[in-house]
């Protein structure tokens, strides 16, 4: 959905984003960093790594998928959902029934 520029509707849902914890350049949240913040690129999780899908490790344990992270709080995924969908609520009249899921 994200490289066609499409946020929806998708499956019921009038708009959607997709946004995850590791950069594959798939989603619309890696699409913003790509744009805004090229940088950070290299802070995300591998999530394909020479060994296979998931076996990096980092951090005072070197455990498979602990990986800490220098992408500021207000540029992690977690901060840009929550931001995009305050902002979508605000958009909404205040009579509209909506879902937020």
């Amino acid at each position: 959905m994200a490289s066609e520029q499409n946020s929806g509707p998708h499956r019921g849902f009038d708009r959607r984003e997709l946004a995850n914890h590791f950069f594959e350049g798939h989603s619309h949240y890696d699409l913003f960093v790509e744009a805004e913040h090229p940088d950070l690129k290299s802070n995300f999780y591998p999530m394909v790594t020479a060994r296979g899908q998931n076996t990096a490790g980092a951090g005072e344990t070197g455990a498979i998928q602990v990986w800490p992270t220098d992408v500021p709080t207000d540029l992690y995924y977690t901060d840009w959902v929550a931001n995009r969908t305050i902002n979508w609520l605000d958009e909404q009249e205040d009579h509209t029934p909506c879902f937020v899921g």
